[in-house]
């Protein structure tokens, strides 16, 4: 058997292994990660794989009428900011438009922002926002349109300065995407600053 490893969305290499080689020689492989091919007169496996994870395929080398197979095992690695990157720019480079600092629909968030909230680095329109603010007596509440698999954050300031921000509640991660509210029930009588943060799995 045989093994290999590559990256999500990133040129790759592999030479099946063989003691056979020469004319009449032919491979063939199943169940390979899309976006990877195989050159079936020299068993070489080139491409960007476009799909994460662990792929068993069965490679066979034939030669004369007669052939014999073995397992390759590739492993396509990626982490989570790869495999959106690769969703929304069709490249895992943090380059361009799809570089962490970038802001292609120009809408205010960089990518990396837009990562962390669930959003759509190519709609101006799906920004992560606050849609109400509600203060009551002793609550204040504050209302976001929330996006699966994020948590949310309600933290509070009494004075702006920095490391001086206080987590009050925190919900998620959420099961969908929906309006996501979170409530101080001991909202200060006086001045008091509030900021929603979201984070990705």
């Amino acid at each position: 058997n045989q093994s290999a490893t590559a990256a999500l969305g990133q040129p790759m290499s592999r030479q099946i292994a063989s003691s056979e080689s020469g004319t009449g020689v032919s491979y063939t492989a199943n169940d390979l990660p899309l976006g990877a091919t195989l050159d079936e007169a020299t068993g070489l496996i080139t491409g960007s794989p476009t799909q994460a994870g662990v792929f068993t395929s069965l490679v066979t080398v034939t030669k004369s009428g007669a052939s014999a197979s073995a397992i390759l095992t590739l492993t396509v690695t990626a982490t989570a900011l790869d495999v959106w990157r690769l969703a929304n720019f069709q490249t895992t480079s943090n380059t361009g438009d799809a570089a962490d600092g970038a802001d292609p629909d120009k809408d205010g968030q960089t990518n990396l922002a837009e990562y962390a909230a669930g959003t759509n680095p190519n709609s101006a329109t799906d920004v992560f926002k606050i849609l109400t603010s509600t203060k009551n007596a002793n609550t204040f509440t504050v209302t976001a349109a929330g996006k699966a698999a994020r948590s949310y954050v309600l933290e509070r300031s009494t004075t702006l300065n920095p490391g001086q921000w206080t987590n009050v509640i925190s919900n998620g991660p959420l099961a969908s995407d929906g309006p996501v509210s979170l409530t101080d029930p001991a909202s200060p009588q006086n001045a008091a600053f509030y900021r929603l943060r979201v984070s990705a799995p």
